[in-house]
C-alpha cells in the first residue's frame, strides 16, 4: 500500500471550517483519519453504508466535489437531514 497524499492546504482549511463546532476533540481527529485514509482522487465513488445525516459525505463532497458519493441507511427519518 503507498502512502495517501497529503490533504492540500485549501482541503485542510475546508476540513478545519466543517469541523470548527465540534467540540469533540476524539471525533475531530477520527474524521481526519478516515479523510486521509481514503485518499480519493476525481472521479472515484463512496458509498457510504448507515450513512445516519450524511456527516461524512457533507465532508467528502466539501473536499472532492468531483467524487461520486452515495450514502444508504436502514433509518429512514435521518436521510431527510443527509440530502
Amino acid at each position: 500500500m503507498t502512502a495517501a497524499t497529503p490533504l492540500t492546504a485549501e482541503q485542510r482549511a475546508t476540513l478545519d471550517a466543517l469541523l470548527r463546532n465540534e467540540s469533540d476533540v476524539a471525533y475531530r481527529r477520527r474524521v481526519r483519519r478516515v479523510v486521509e485514509y481514503l485518499d480519493l482522487s476525481p472521479g472515484q465513488t463512496v458509498f457510504d453504508c448507515g450513512t445516519g445525516m450524511g456527516f461524512y459525505l457533507k465532508v467528502l463532497f466539501a473536499l472532492y466535489p468531483d467524487c461520486r458519493l452515495y450514502g444508504i441507511d436502514f433509518e429512514t427519518r435521518v436521510l431527510r437531514f443527509a440530502r
